[in-house]
């Protein structure tokens, strides 16, 4: 089984407790976890499964998502146990340049810009969800930094357009991601670029 967790595109979260009792019933079968959102969340050592030594979880890690490195074309690959001959014989070779390398390293130190921006960013996503209430729309409870709203197609493409016509990019999503449904995502903006989101939004909850 292949887990997003944290979830792309609707942000839910499952703990690590939870699924760790869950794994460890079911000893037959493996887990892959993506955890390529996990450095967004506020403690991301509450549902990380690295280091559970569990022999049927492999981790799976990104510095494109956090870091914004995904020029880095980099990863790593996280199990207590080793990996299996045919996955360490068959991968690519996927080299990581010098630069790449130091970017990385400089990124991953920098621990007090981490916990920063963790920070900033539990407020960005507290703020998104307050202010996009009352608009018909549901939306998915979620930990990161961006809400998942669904509902009928017409509402969703009436806000997406409204949005967009204000120079605010959202993401409209088809049922192949796993949304349930017509849905839009949409991303807490910098608290610099409030305003902007905030006119749009209340422009269209005016508009007939």
């Amino acid at each position: 089984m292949v887990l997003t967790n944290p979830h792309n595109p609707t942000g839910q979260v499952i703990s690590r407790a939870d699924l760790y009792e869950i794994v460890a019933r079911h000893p037959g079968s493996l887990l892959v976890a993506d955890e390529s959102y996990i450095d967004s969340l506020a403690d991301p050592a509450l549902v990380t499964l690295i280091g559970c030594g569990l022999p049927n979880v492999i981790v799976l890690r990104s510095p494109s998502k956090f870091f914004g490195l995904a020029g880095a074309r980099s990863g790593a690959a996280w199990s207590a146990q080793p990996f299996p001959a045919p996955w360490r014989r068959d991968r690519t070779s996927w080299p990581v340049s010098a630069f790449a390398a130091t970017a990385l390293t400089t990124a991953l130190a920098d621990h007090t810009w981490a916990a920063r921006t963790r920070q900033l960013l539990a407020h960005d996503a507290a703020w998104l969800q307050r202010t996009l209430s009352g608009f018909g729309l549901q939306m998915t409870p979620g930990e990161l930094h961006f809400r998942l709203l669904t509902g009928p197609g017409p509402q969703i493409t009436r806000f997406a357009e409204h949005l967009q016509s204000h120079a605010i990019a959202v993401r409209v999503l088809e049922d192949a991601y796993g949304a349930g449904g017509p849905a839009a995502r949409i991303t807490a903006p910098p608290a610099r670029q409030r305003s902007r989101l905030k006119n749009a939004l209340r422009s269209l909850r005016e508009a007939p």
